[in-house]
């Protein structure tokens, strides 16, 4: 992120100590008991590896997903460009609502609420409330990709 390679923190140890609650924990106390640095640090540069290989994993899932969907996108009627700037706001946001992708891209109603459908019906997008008003979209493969354990722990 200081050299402008990547926007936003992709590598979230503290979800790996979390998961491992009791071995973080025991790792902590034999440091504080028995002065055993040796397995702190084994365990920590453990969680490092199993961190980055499974963003890494998820990643190379997200880039393959967005050149599916892109792909998928070519094949929808209506301007490309706008069909993409509708994609990449839902990249950037992963659940909106019509209004509120109405909003971000500046494009008209009936054409946000064309491409949802389109959306809808080619599996990128799903509805999530039920409702016939006022409903909630998410991309909903995209987001799994980030939620979902790609590797074993170690």
């Amino acid at each position: 992120m200081d050299k402008k390679i990547l926007d936003k923190p992709c590598f979230y140890i503290s979800d790996f100590f979390e998961r491992n609650r009791t071995a973080y924990y025991d790792a902590l106390q034999n440091v504080r008991v028995s002065s055993d640095l040796t397995s702190w640090v084994t365990f920590f540069l453990n969680a490092v590896i199993f961190t980055a290989k499974s963003a890494k994993l998820k990643f190379r899932n997200a880039v393959r997903l967005v050149a599916e969907y892109e792909e998928r996108l070519l094949g929808f009627p209506g301007r490309a460009d706008s069909n993409m700037n509708v994609l990449k706001t839902f990249f950037n946001e992963p659940i909106l609502t019509g209004w509120q992708l109405q909003q971000r891209t500046s494009l008209s109603q009936p054409t946000v609420d064309r491409l949802i459908n389109h959306m809808i019906d080619a599996e990128m997008l799903s509805e999530l409330t039920g409702y016939s008003r006022n409903r909630v979209f998410a991309l909903t493969e995209y987001l799994n990709v980030f939620s979902q354990d790609s590797i074993e722990p170690m």
